[in-house]
This record gives C-alpha cells, structure tokens and sequence, in this order.
C-alpha cells in the first residue's frame, strides 16, 4: 500500500482524469501557463479571467446531486452541515472537479477546509490552478 495516492475510497478512478476527458479542455490544468490552461489574461492590464467555479459547482450539484431540485444556499454553507451532499455525494464532486480543471485531488487533500463549501471550492481550485480565485 505504500507509495500510492489513491485510496480504497477512490478506487475505480483513473489517475489521470484529464486522460478521459472527452469535452474541451480543462478550465485550468496545474503546472501550465496561464493561456495554455485555458485562464484568460485581459487585454493590458494582466488580470486573469476565472472561469466561474461557483456558478459550474452549484449547476453540477443542482443536476447531478439534486436531481434538478432548486436548492438555496449561501456560499459559505456547509455541504454536510446543511445536508446539502452528502459524503457520497463529496466524492463524485470531487471526480467533478478533477475532471473539469484537469488536476487531481490527493487524498490529504480531501478535508472540510478545501471542498465543503461553495467559497472553500472557489479558493481551493483557484489555489491548485495557480491563480487566486474569490467568489462573486
């Protein structure tokens, strides 16, 4: 068992999620440059354009986790505390998030303070694509 990053939890999923990704490419893939991983620079003054992770979490949980039931919630609510996903549900958001930005999630990394939340996922993938993202 030593040496692997992928835990029993994940087990069944690739490693390289980007190698089964058959949609455009990734809205941020680790270690690239910025116009490489698809993150516009705005012309002149250097500002990088996120793409908007708040808004593509809350669809994917509002069609994927919710079955296409409107659910209000702030972006700093707990995803567990509020019995908004549960923890089956945090493990295909996750497979989300690798899939959709190109990088993958170590299992260290599977904590309250990076994916349990709408704000805490915005400042998480912003921080593994190597850009400060915040939410609107």
């Amino acid at each position: 068992m030593s040496g692997q990053s992928n835990s029993g939890l994940r087990s069944g999923q690739a490693t390289d999620p980007a190698s089964e990704r058959d949609e455009g490419p990734p809205a941020c893939a680790a270690g690239e440059p910025v116009a490489a991983a698809g993150w516009a620079t705005a012309e002149g003054n250097g500002v990088v354009q996120t793409p908007n992770i708040a808004d593509e979490v809350r669809a994917f949980i509002r069609d994927n986790l919710l079955f296409g039931e409107e659910l209000a919630f702030g972006d700093d609510e707990s995803f567990l505390e509020e019995g908004i996903i549960d923890s089956t549900g945090i493990l295909e958001l996750v497979h989300f998030l690798e899939e959709r930005y190109g990088f993958y999630i170590e299992d260290e990394e599977l904590t309250p303070e990076n994916l349990d939340s709408i704000s805490r996922l915005v400042k998480y993938v912003g921080g593994k694509c190597g850009h400060p993202a915040v939410v609107k």
